[in-house]
């Protein structure tokens, strides 16, 4: 665990007050490039992460978030706030459950995958996202 010091405090209070500025003004691209800073201080801030997802998506750059979450995702598949980062940024386009593959059409199952409890289950491979509602897998259709 990092040792938490009042400098550190200060600093985090310096960053809300900017991120809130920035939001306030409908300022999106400033806000992607303030998170930058912030995940470029400290990469292994998993807040910074997911902030920087979704101001990706509030600038409409919507593969950026999904390019930037995968890695992470990837890494920690168990991890639920990467994929629903994703599948916002995914909704955010204007996709529906009828844009994805269906998963019967996945020709490798040893690929990263995850579920979410009654929602979804969701493979990417390279750059092509697979989904398939739980409910079908299960056979309560």
């Amino acid at each position: 665990m990092k040792n938490i010091t009042l400098e550190h405090f200060e600093q985090i209070e310096a960053d809300v007050e900017e991120c809130c500025a920035l939001l306030d003004t409908d300022n999106h691209p400033g806000l992607v490039q303030h998170w930058r800073e912030i995940l470029e201080r400290d990469p292994s801030d998993i807040n910074a992460v997911l902030a920087l997802a979704e101001a990706f998506v509030l600038n409409s750059q919507y593969q950026d978030s999904i390019a930037m979450l995968t890695p992470y995702y990837r890494q920690a598949p168990e991890e639920s706030l990467y994929a629903h980062a994703i599948l916002d940024a995914l909704f955010a386009m204007g996709k529906t459950s009828q844009d994805f593959s269906s998963q019967s059409e996945n020709p490798d199952r040893s690929q990263t995958c995850i579920s979410f409890p009654c929602l979804l289950d969701i493979s990417i491979l390279e750059t092509k996202i697979y989904y398939k509602p739980l409910w079908m897998m299960s056979g309560l259709s």
